[in-house]
């Protein structure tokens, strides 16, 4: 915990606030005594670090987060996998079974119909989920729901107060202001250019790839952090390529 606590604002820019919250909630599996997972529900706009935040509490215990997406589960299928169907097909439940993390990503809650949320009364309450074949042990897990509300008003209007309610803590993600885009910016263009090879370092030291991004985010860009790494690596190959005769 000591170690989520100090490297969490390297980590993610720009949400200080957030591991403060987390932890208070996370602390509380401490507890032998403890029956039921931590539940926590993040809030806020897509790219601004709520999935971030997940990777690094489950780096930080030293395991591969269990990620599952919840905007797949939006078909005809979407029952099945949830409640439970016939042995040996595709299912939640099977997901937790095979599991080797006790950090598990509810990517995009907000996704699946709230005709859904009933099925997961029982696994926060309790820390058991159950569908139609098995019932699964959650009760030592940390389990983040990510969603696109950007209100705790918002977030218990459309997800429902049975299922709101039953969060152990509701964290709302700010807002990334322009001061922490640039630091994301200049963390992720160094990041990749340590990794460009010797050769293709010396054509492009004196790029100005980092310098156009700083004047586009100053100028009211990128509200998704998420599409600014991407772009950074687009523009640093481009460099290479053009350095390298290859485009015009």
């Amino acid at each position: 915990m000591r170690k989520m606590a100090n490297g969490f604002n390297e980590a993610v820019i720009g949400q200080p606030h957030v591991m403060k919250q987390a932890l208070a909630s996370i602390y509380s599996l401490k507890s032998s005594k403890r029956k039921r997972p931590v539940t926590l529900l993040f809030l806020g706009d897509s790219g601004i670090g709520k999935t971030e935040t997940a990777k690094y509490i489950s780096s930080c215990l030293g395991t591969d987060m269990v990620r599952i997406q919840f905007s797949m589960q939006q078909t005809n299928n979407a029952y099945q996998y949830i409640f439970g169907a016939d042995h040996g097909e595709d299912s939640l439940a099977r997901e937790l079974i095979r599991r080797s993390s006790n950090v598990i990503l509810l990517d995009e809650f907000d996704k699946v119909s709230s005709a859904f949320y009933n099925a997961f009364y029982q696994m926060f309450d309790e820390g058991t989920f159950v569908d139609a074949n098995y019932a699964v042990d959650v009760s030592k897990c940390i389990i983040i729901c990510t969603t696109n509300y950007r209100t705790e008003e918002e977030a218990e209007k459309y997800l429902g107060t049975p299922i709101y309610s039953r969060f152990s803590k509701v964290v709302t993600f700010n807002p990334i202001s322009v001061g922490d885009k640039l630091k994301i910016a200049r963390k992720c263009y160094a990041s990749l250019m340590a990794h460009v090879d010797t050769e293709d370092k010396k054509l492009i030291e004196n790029n100005s790839v980092l310098t156009l991004f700083e004047r586009v985010i100053i100028e009211g860009a990128y509200p998704n952090m998420r599409m600014l790494k991407n772009d950074i690596e687009d523009a640093i190959n481009f460099e290479i390529l053009k350095a390298r005769d290859i485009i015009k």
